[in-house]
């Protein structure tokens, strides 16, 4: 896997796309990765476009927190 510049990648969104598509891969090909959590910020809306393009969940870890966080609160009737 190429190493890239954090900066130049988030001013291209594809290919940051393409770099973390790349890095989701080779963690499920090496490591047996079930499922990959995206760093949240810029790499949020990277989580939701790749789910379509990866064999394992990709997750956005703000909005999972936020859906996790709503349901104990229900769950505890708040």
């Amino acid at each position: 896997m190429h190493r890239r510049r954090p900066r130049r990648l988030t001013a291209h969104p594809e290919a940051l796309l393409t770099a973390l598509e790349d890095a989701v891969r080779t963690c499920v090909l090496r490591d047996g990765a079930e499922a990959v959590v995206i760093g949240g910020g810029p790499l949020g809306d990277a989580a939701a476009a790749l789910r379509t393009r990866l064999p394992v969940p990709v997750i956005a870890p703000i909005p999972a927190a936020c859906t996790r966080v709503a349901r104990l609160l229900a769950a505890a009737g708040a």
